[in-house]
């Protein structure tokens, strides 16, 4: 079924000090797969830029015969904010994964220098963190995600937007099935891992026999592979400094990109309610650059940027690609996961959001039983026809 999507195209005239610039709405029949061709002939780019840009956006292989409404969609808002893109280096994003009790959290509390571990339940990260550590070779940014069995799901939306898994491991009890659950995901999205063998400090610690283990799962360097190994203390902070030098010589292989100068987009790690009236949400920043003012469009709703607070709590202007921050704008409280991006405009978000809606409602009518079918199918296009006459009729040219 073809969904109908729009985007505002930005035509900079010669003289733009006398002359505003102007946004032209322009309507373009989308179906659920559209080609790249196609796509580049619809909103008039040149199909070079736009592969480039989709490769920024995806660094996974896409198929560009069959590309889906979810993946061209922040590309159409992203088309409007900087016509040609600037790929630049930015910090790595790495995950700290690992059997519960094997150290993980011991390990996240030396790299932030905070006492976060004694004031866990049970020794167990209860939710999903990020914080940045800065080092001689520049910032890591940390995801946290929790050991326990009962977080799988979090731990696996963890992994999806890392670029280095850190797989910690202990050196008595060795590999767990936690442990093996780590190196599954890490293969089923081809992440790289970085093994730290912990507590070597530990009387009775036996590294090199865990090498051994894991060389049944892993192809590790010491065996002739490519997965690097070192063992720390994550207690006593020995060779701490040599896994982080280990991160950023990893990060300088993978040649890690983005554009600071498009709209900001990204993932939602963690939402709360904080007070009465404010509801607090960790964004990571994969693209772009996010600020103060922003209007934000994650699921069923938008929101301007009214604060911005980093890890420690700092109110920041904007924040750029590897960022993880906090932000305060947001109407209610997003789904964990979910991913977020920028709009231009309040008029660009709610055609969006009308759109959403009526894929939501068109998906709940199909899984829907209903005795009379035909009354369903009736009710969803008059819903559909209104939307469709809103956006002609009120929208057909905005002007900034």
């Amino acid at each position: 079924m073809i969904i109908k999507r729009f985007f505002c195209q930005f035509i900079r005239l010669k003289n733009p000090e006398t002359i505003a610039t102007k946004a032209v709405l322009k309507q373009i029949d989308i179906p659920d797969y559209i080609s790249l061709q196609r796509l580049s002939t619809e909103i008039g780019t040149q199909q070079e830029e736009l592969q480039k840009l989709f490769n920024l956006i995806y660094p996974e292989k896409l198929d560009f015969n069959n590309l889906s409404q979810k993946i061209v969609e922040p590309i159409l808002t992203m088309c409007e904010s900087a016509p040609k893109w600037h790929p630049q280096k930015r910090p790595p994003i790495i995950t700290i994964m690992g059997h519960v009790d094997h150290g993980k959290t011991t390990l996240l509390d030396n790299l932030r220098n905070s006492q976060i571990a004694e004031g866990e339940y049970g020794g167990i990260t209860q939710k999903l963190g990020a914080f940045h550590v800065q080092t001689q070779w520049g910032q890591v940014t940390v995801i946290d995600t929790p050991g326990h069995q009962a977080f799988s799901n979090m731990r696996l939306r963890g992994a999806q937007f890392t670029d280095i898994i850190i797989l910690v491991v202990s050196a008595i009890e060795g590999i767990q099935p936690q442990t093996k659950e780590v190196i599954e995901i890490a293969k089923k999205f081809q992440i790289p891992i970085i093994v730290a063998i912990n507590k070597i400090d530990v009387i009775g610690a036996d590294p090199e026999e865990i090498e051994v283990e894991l060389s049944n799962y892993l192809e590790l360097e010491s065996f002739g592979g490519n997965v690097p190994v070192i063992h720390i203390s994550a207690l006593t902070g020995k060779n701490v400094d040599l896994l982080l030098e280990l991160i950023n010589f990893q990060a300088d292989l993978l040649k890690l990109t983005a554009d600071p100068n498009i709209n900001a987009q990204g993932i939602i790690l963690e939402a709360r309610q904080q007070q009465i009236e404010e509801q607090g949400s960790t964004l990571l920043i994969l693209q772009g650059t996010l600020k103060v003012g922003d209007l934000v469009l994650v699921g069923q709703q938008s929101g301007r940027v009214k604060i911005i607070r980093d890890d420690r709590g700092n109110s920041l202007q904007e924040a750029g690609p590897s960022c993880a921050v906090e932000i305060i704008g947001l109407r209610s409280i997003p789904q964990a996961g979910e991913k977020f991006f920028v709009v231009s405009n309040e008029k660009m978000a709610k055609l969006i959001l009308q759109q959403r809606v009526i894929e939501k409602e068109k998906k709940s009518f199909e899984e829907e039983t209903m005795i009379d079918g035909s009354q369903a199918k009736l009710h969803f296009n008059k819903k559909k026809e209104k939307f469709k006459s809103y956006g002609n009729k009120r929208v057909s040219r905005v002007q900034i």
